[in-house]
């Protein structure tokens, strides 16, 4: 069931009206049985693996909260963590993996491993993640209300494609009872049409026109063929941007308040603001749950980061968007700029390179950001000669 299908729309009217309809003490239920019903009506089997990731985390971190000894603690996060990565890494990793060995090694030609990407489990597994961990670290409390945690695991509009919401933010709005909040609805309506917009008018027009050109581009002219690069991340913004504009209309339109996960990130005047303005709550979680790990602070309270962390984040990034060589040469060389342009501020610092005026900042904010569409085009470029980005 697609965001951008009539089933999905008529499934989306029939939930909000129960959901108004029932006392708050059922719409928990109303919800999650609606969330299930959504997933199950891709892959009924793939909904076992959602089940699995919950009850582990639930459980899991309700014996995290209560054990004393900081060991065993720690050993029931990990069991945690292997769990949900492993189910991870086996169903969206392992298969590339095996076939790029066989590839190696091989001399004749084979059949690929095609191992099937269950939807959402890329999302799912890093929501439960930052929910244990933030038990572990004392950050909140832990559920005990299974149908809640399945809930916040499972919610229907952001299973699929994010955003990664944080227990603190989205698990008590599930507990506030609700009134119909016409100006949210309208807004969360608004939302959805915009969204379907860019992904049907925009994103698949783009699609239509430039995949024959991807598939074949020595059938094609050279202008044609140069611009496919930067049409396809154009393309996968608006596909991405078009479904998290979906979601958090859907979400309003019951009542909740889901995050922002795209900030105009054409806009940015740096390679580091361009990935906190993309994919937002997936670039906010590798900085508050793996980044600041290697963070240091000096005697005057200056954070530093260290290089080689920051270039493993954005490698880490990349492959969770994918398993594909242009991911991964996104994600490092975000990493590299980054510490690059770290380095430049300092420099600008030290020898007082700033706008004196409005004109000034203006021409410094264009020149940083055609310097971040040249780096995105040439990303993009390079992947393309080396195969699809997506």
């Amino acid at each position: 069931m697609q965001f951008h299908s009539f089933e999905y729309a008529v499934f989306l009217v029939l939930i909000v009206i129960s959901y108004y309809l029932i006392p708050h003490r059922f719409r928990w239920g109303l919800l999650l049985a609606a969330s299930y019903i959504f997933y199950g009506a891709w892959r009924i089997d793939f909904l076992l693996l959602l089940v699995i990731s919950t009850l582990t985390d639930f459980i899991l971190s309700i014996f995290i909260e209560k054990e004393k000894s900081a060991y065993i603690r720690k050993v029931l996060l990990i069991v945690s963590l292997s769990i949900n990565l492993g189910l991870l890494f086996i169903f969206k990793y392992i298969g590339v993996i095996i076939n790029f060995i066989i590839g190696i090694i091989s001399f004749e030609n084979f059949s690929e491993i095609d191992i099937i990407l269950p939807l959402g489990i890329s999302f799912y597994t890093f929501q439960t993640i930052s929910y244990t961990v933030d038990v572990y670290r004392k950050r909140i409390p832990a559920e005990k209300h299974i149908g809640y945690y399945a809930l916040y695991v499972a919610f229907f509009p952001q299973l699929l494609a994010g955003p990664i919401e944080r227990a603190s933010m989205l698990l008590k709005q599930f507990k506030i009872p609700k009134k119909i909040n016409f100006t949210g609805i309208k807004i969360g309506y608004g939302l959805i049409l915009f969204g379907l917009f860019k992904k049907i008018v925009i994103a698949d027009s783009i699609d239509e026109y430039f995949d024959p050109i991807r598939l074949n581009p020595q059938t094609y002219n050279a202008f044609d063929v140069f611009l496919a690069a930067p049409a396809t991340i154009y393309q996968y913004y608006c596909d991405l941007s078009g479904y998290a504009d979906i979601a958090i209309g859907s979400a309003l339109l019951l009542g909740i308040q889901l995050s922002q996960n795209f900030d105009r990130p054409f806009a940015a005047t740096s390679t580091r603001k361009f990935w906190y303005k993309w994919h937002i709550t997936v670039t906010s979680w590798f900085r508050d749950y793996l980044l600041r790990q290697f963070t240091t602070k000096d005697k005057r309270s200056v954070t530093t980061i260290r290089p080689m962390p920051l270039i493993l984040t954005g490698l880490l990034i990349g492959l969770w968007h994918g398993a594909q060589l242009g991911w991964i040469i996104a994600g490092i060389s975000v990493g590299v700029l980054s510490i690059l342009e770290s380095r430049w501020i300092k420099w600008k610092v030290k020898y007082k390179i700033t706008p004196k005026n409005r004109f000034q900042r203006r021409i410094f904010d264009w020149i940083g950001r055609f310097y971040v569409w040249i780096i995105v085009f040439f990303c993009n470029r390079l992947s393309f000669n080396l195969g699809k980005f997506k």
